[in-house]
Protein backbone atom coordinates (compact mmCIF):
# COMPACT_ATOMS: atom_id res chain seq x y z
CA UNK A 1 0.00 0.00 0.00
CA UNK A 2 1.15 3.52 -0.80
CA UNK A 3 0.38 6.43 1.55
CA UNK A 4 0.97 10.14 1.08
CA UNK A 5 -0.30 13.41 2.53
CA UNK A 6 -1.22 16.33 0.28
CA UNK A 7 -1.06 19.83 1.75
CA UNK A 8 -1.19 22.12 3.52
CA UNK A 9 -4.21 23.45 1.62
CA UNK A 10 -6.69 26.23 2.45
CA UNK A 11 -8.61 25.28 5.59
CA UNK A 12 -12.12 23.94 4.90
CA UNK A 13 -15.24 24.82 6.87
CA UNK A 14 -14.74 21.58 8.80
CA UNK A 15 -11.19 22.48 9.75
CA UNK A 16 -9.40 20.15 7.33
CA UNK A 17 -6.27 21.35 5.55
CA UNK A 18 -4.65 18.10 4.38
CA UNK A 19 -5.67 15.14 2.23
CA UNK A 20 -4.62 11.62 3.16
CA UNK A 21 -4.09 9.73 -0.11
CA UNK A 22 -4.02 5.93 -0.08
CA UNK A 23 -3.60 3.34 -2.83
CA UNK A 24 -3.43 -0.43 -2.58
CA UNK A 25 -0.94 -1.38 -5.30
CA UNK A 26 -2.49 -4.79 -5.98
CA UNK A 27 -6.23 -4.13 -5.94
CA UNK A 28 -5.80 -0.48 -7.09
CA UNK A 29 -8.17 0.55 -4.28
CA UNK A 30 -7.85 4.35 -3.82
CA UNK A 31 -8.83 6.58 -0.92
CA UNK A 32 -8.65 10.38 -0.55
CA UNK A 33 -9.52 11.48 2.96
CA UNK A 34 -9.64 15.07 4.30
CA UNK A 35 -7.80 15.43 7.61
CA UNK A 36 -7.09 18.42 9.89
CA UNK A 37 -3.43 17.63 10.63
CA UNK A 38 -0.57 15.23 9.94
CA UNK A 39 -0.45 13.63 13.38
CA UNK A 40 0.17 9.89 13.42
CA UNK A 41 -2.93 9.35 15.56
CA UNK A 42 -5.09 11.18 12.98
CA UNK A 43 -3.71 9.14 10.10
CA UNK A 44 -4.15 5.87 12.02
CA UNK A 45 -7.75 6.74 12.92
CA UNK A 46 -8.66 7.52 9.30
CA UNK A 47 -7.03 4.34 8.05
CA UNK A 48 -9.43 2.39 10.26
CA UNK A 49 -12.51 4.56 9.74
CA UNK A 50 -12.47 5.80 6.14
CA UNK A 51 -14.30 4.03 3.35
CA UNK A 52 -15.07 4.99 -0.23
CA UNK A 53 -16.74 3.33 -3.16
CA UNK A 54 -14.76 0.80 -5.13
CA UNK A 55 -17.39 -0.31 -7.61
CA UNK A 56 -15.79 0.74 -10.90
CA UNK A 57 -13.58 -1.52 -13.03
CA UNK A 58 -9.91 -0.56 -12.99
CA UNK A 59 -8.19 -0.40 -16.38
CA UNK A 60 -5.11 -2.36 -15.28
CA UNK A 61 -6.89 -5.21 -13.48
CA UNK A 62 -10.22 -5.38 -15.33
CA UNK A 63 -11.94 -5.80 -11.96
CA UNK A 64 -13.44 -3.53 -9.34
CA UNK A 65 -11.33 -3.01 -6.21
CA UNK A 66 -14.23 -4.50 -4.22
CA UNK A 67 -14.12 -7.68 -6.34
CA UNK A 68 -10.44 -8.10 -5.57
CA UNK A 69 -10.72 -7.20 -1.90
CA UNK A 70 -13.98 -8.91 -0.93
CA UNK A 71 -14.48 -11.46 -3.68
CA UNK A 72 -17.92 -10.09 -4.53
CA UNK A 73 -19.58 -7.14 -6.26
CA UNK A 74 -20.63 -4.27 -4.01
CA UNK A 75 -24.36 -3.81 -3.50
CA UNK A 76 -25.24 -0.30 -4.65
CA UNK A 77 -28.31 1.93 -4.12
CA UNK A 78 -29.52 1.07 -7.63
CA UNK A 79 -29.80 -2.55 -6.56
CA UNK A 80 -32.53 -1.53 -4.12
CA UNK A 81 -34.53 0.01 -6.98
CA UNK A 82 -33.96 -2.58 -9.68
CA UNK A 83 -33.02 -5.64 -7.70
CA UNK A 84 -30.42 -8.24 -8.57
CA UNK A 85 -30.33 -12.04 -8.81
CA UNK A 86 -30.01 -13.79 -5.48
CA UNK A 87 -26.61 -15.37 -4.89
CA UNK A 88 -27.12 -16.35 -1.27
CA UNK A 89 -25.25 -19.62 -0.56
CA UNK A 90 -27.07 -22.47 1.11
CA UNK A 91 -24.50 -22.80 3.91
CA UNK A 92 -21.49 -21.01 5.43
CA UNK A 93 -19.17 -23.66 3.98
CA UNK A 94 -20.58 -23.10 0.50
CA UNK A 95 -20.09 -19.36 0.92
CA UNK A 96 -16.44 -19.80 1.95
CA UNK A 97 -15.76 -22.21 -0.91
CA UNK A 98 -17.37 -19.86 -3.43
CA UNK A 99 -15.46 -16.88 -2.00
CA UNK A 100 -12.12 -18.67 -2.14
CA UNK A 101 -12.70 -19.82 -5.72
CA UNK A 102 -13.84 -16.36 -6.85
CA UNK A 103 -10.90 -14.55 -5.23
CA UNK A 104 -8.46 -17.00 -6.79
CA UNK A 105 -10.02 -16.48 -10.22
CA UNK A 106 -10.23 -12.68 -9.91
CA UNK A 107 -6.65 -12.35 -8.64
CA UNK A 108 -5.26 -14.56 -11.43
CA UNK A 109 -7.16 -12.53 -14.03
CA UNK A 110 -5.93 -9.26 -12.52
CA UNK A 111 -2.31 -10.43 -12.46
CA UNK A 112 -2.44 -11.18 -16.17
CA UNK A 113 -3.85 -7.73 -16.98
CA UNK A 114 -1.32 -6.01 -14.70
CA UNK A 115 1.45 -7.89 -16.53
CA UNK A 116 0.07 -6.77 -19.90
CA UNK A 117 -0.24 -3.16 -18.68
CA UNK A 118 3.37 -3.26 -17.47
CA UNK A 119 4.54 -4.60 -20.83
CA UNK A 120 2.64 -1.84 -22.66
CA UNK A 121 4.25 0.81 -20.44
CA UNK A 122 7.71 -0.65 -21.11
CA UNK A 123 7.06 -0.68 -24.86
CA UNK A 124 5.97 2.98 -24.81
CA UNK A 125 8.98 3.94 -22.70
CA UNK A 126 11.47 2.04 -24.86
CA UNK A 127 9.98 3.49 -28.04
CA UNK A 128 11.32 6.88 -26.96
CA UNK A 129 14.87 5.58 -26.78
CA UNK A 130 17.54 7.07 -29.02
CA UNK A 131 18.70 5.31 -32.16
CA UNK A 132 22.22 4.86 -30.74
CA UNK A 133 23.69 1.50 -29.83
CA UNK A 134 26.75 1.19 -27.66
CA UNK A 135 29.25 -1.53 -26.91
CA UNK A 136 31.50 -2.10 -23.91
CA UNK A 137 34.31 0.44 -23.80
CA UNK A 138 32.43 3.17 -25.68
CA UNK A 139 32.50 6.63 -24.11
CA UNK A 140 29.23 8.50 -23.68
CA UNK A 141 27.69 11.61 -22.21
CA UNK A 142 24.97 11.06 -19.59
CA UNK A 143 21.99 13.43 -19.41
CA UNK A 144 21.64 14.61 -15.80
CA UNK A 145 20.21 18.15 -15.59
CA UNK A 146 20.90 20.11 -12.42
CA UNK A 147 19.12 23.34 -11.58
CA UNK A 148 21.15 26.17 -10.07
CA UNK A 149 19.50 29.24 -8.60
CA UNK A 150 20.13 32.49 -10.40
CA UNK A 151 21.21 30.83 -13.64
CA UNK A 152 18.99 30.40 -16.69
CA UNK A 153 18.18 26.73 -17.47
CA UNK A 154 19.50 27.32 -20.99
CA UNK A 155 22.92 28.18 -19.55
CA UNK A 156 23.11 25.24 -17.16
CA UNK A 157 25.05 22.05 -17.82
CA UNK A 158 22.75 19.10 -18.54
CA UNK A 159 25.33 16.50 -19.53
CA UNK A 160 27.97 14.72 -17.46
CA UNK A 161 30.92 12.76 -18.67
CA UNK A 162 32.52 11.19 -20.29
CA UNK A 163 31.29 7.86 -18.91
CA UNK A 164 32.46 4.48 -20.14
CA UNK A 165 30.06 1.69 -21.09
CA UNK A 166 30.92 -1.14 -18.68
CA UNK A 167 28.21 -3.58 -19.71
CA UNK A 168 25.16 -3.76 -21.98
CA UNK A 169 22.40 -5.24 -19.82
CA UNK A 170 19.80 -5.35 -22.62
CA UNK A 171 18.86 -3.39 -25.73
CA UNK A 172 18.09 -0.19 -23.80
CA UNK A 173 19.81 -0.49 -20.40
CA UNK A 174 23.54 0.03 -19.85
CA UNK A 175 25.90 0.03 -16.89
CA UNK A 176 28.26 3.01 -17.08
CA UNK A 177 31.18 4.22 -14.97
CA UNK A 178 32.81 7.66 -14.72
CA UNK A 179 36.21 6.30 -13.65
CA UNK A 180 37.68 2.93 -12.59
CA UNK A 181 37.15 3.77 -8.91
CA UNK A 182 33.70 5.35 -9.31
CA UNK A 183 30.47 3.56 -8.49
CA UNK A 184 28.81 2.17 -11.66
CA UNK A 185 25.37 3.47 -12.66
CA UNK A 186 22.59 1.68 -14.53
CA UNK A 187 21.17 4.07 -17.14
CA UNK A 188 18.49 3.92 -19.86
CA UNK A 189 19.76 4.56 -23.37
CA UNK A 190 17.57 7.65 -23.79
CA UNK A 191 19.88 9.45 -21.30
CA UNK A 192 23.05 8.58 -23.21
CA UNK A 193 24.66 10.05 -26.30
CA UNK A 194 28.02 9.30 -27.95
CA UNK A 195 30.94 11.18 -26.43
CA UNK A 196 32.55 13.78 -28.61
CA UNK A 197 34.85 16.13 -26.75
CA UNK A 198 33.62 19.20 -28.61
CA UNK A 199 29.92 18.59 -27.84
CA UNK A 200 29.80 19.51 -24.15
CA UNK A 201 32.16 20.73 -21.50
CA UNK A 202 33.30 17.89 -19.25
CA UNK A 203 31.85 18.25 -15.75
Amino acid sequence: MALDILGPLPVTTKGNRYVLVLMDYFTKWPEAIPIPDQEASTVAEELVRAWISGSADHEATGCTPADMLFGRTLRLPCDILFGRPSDTPSSPNEYLNNLEARLESVHAFARELIKLASERMKTRYDSGATGHHFKEGDQVWMYNPKRRRGLSPKLQQNWEGPYTIVKKLNDVIYRVQRSPNAKPKVIHINRLTPYRATDHSSV
